[in-house]
């Protein structure tokens, strides 16, 4: 198995938890700014309110002109800040889109360096075996021969394998995955 071939999933793994992150600050960070559009839009009301009171005011002489003035001071405030958060607001899909578009495409990819590395450890398991079981493959041959001279019927190399090493069961199946997943850190 090559070492950079991990290296590389596990760069993928630790781009997929920052893009996951970042999908979540998103969609907290979207719904502070609804609550944020809404909380401008009824100041907004209030402010044009305001400054027709403050108008009113001036016109009368109760205040004077710079008083008026800075209501509508706030008011242009208060809108220059909601028209912020509502163009926000309207680049939120796009950035959504594009965020999950690059976790499904980085889970793509997770799943081929995971699929390559798990293939190149069965690789490496089976060819360790091969090599290091001729004794056991030297007597399945004579067994094999055995069974083609007997003449009762035709060998079948897989038969015999399988008489001598029986499937494991279930659990000695899913106890293997989960010690696999343990011991290598790409999962």
């Amino acid at each position: 198995m090559a070492g950079y071939s991990v290296e590389i999933l596990k760069k993928a793994l630790a781009d997929m938890k920052r893009l996951t992150e970042q999908e979540s600050l998103l969609k907290v960070k979207h719904l502070e700014d609804i609550a944020l559009e809404a909380r401008l839009a009824d100041q907004l009301d209030r402010s044009d309110v305001d400054i027709k009171k403050a108008v009113k005011a001036a016109i009368k002489g109760e205040i004077d002109e710079v008083e008026a003035n800075q209501k509508y001071s706030e008011a242009y405030a208060t809108k220059d800040e909601l028209n912020k958060v509502r163009q926000r607001l309207e680049l939120v899909p796009q950035v959504q889109d594009e965020l999950q578009r690059e976790i499904r495409d980085l889970d793509r990819s997770i799943t081929f360096y995971r699929r390559c590395l798990c293939d190149d450890i069965q690789k490496a398991i089976a060819g360790e075996l091969a090599a290091n079981n001729k004794k056991i493959i030297e007597k399945l041959l004579v067994a094999h021969a055995a069974i083609a001279c007997s003449g009762y019927y035709t060998p079948n190399w897989q038969g015999l394998v399988a008489s001598a090493f029986p499937a494991p069961s279930k659990p000695d199946i899913d106890a293997a995955i989960k010690k696999f997943k343990a011991e290598h850190d790409f999962w």
